[in-house]
């Protein structure tokens, strides 16, 4: 079984790459306006964000 850091660590590398993918995409749709891309964006966004306040109330665990 993971320790309690690992697992914290875990959640923030992987809200670390929904954020690049979320500055890429909205890259992206800055060049070629496509709107599907914004939407990706805006996901990856909010999927990074509530990675990282699960990491967080982990640790106030």
């Amino acid at each position: 079984m993971r320790s309690r850091g690992t697992r914290e660590r875990s959640l923030v590398t992987l809200a670390a790459v929904f954020l690049a993918v979320a500055a890429l995409n909205a890259v992206f749709a800055l060049l070629d306006h496509a709107t599907w891309r914004s939407v990706t964006a805006g996901a990856c966004a909010v999927t990074a964000a509530a990675l990282l306040l699960t990491a967080v109330s982990d640790r106030r665990r």
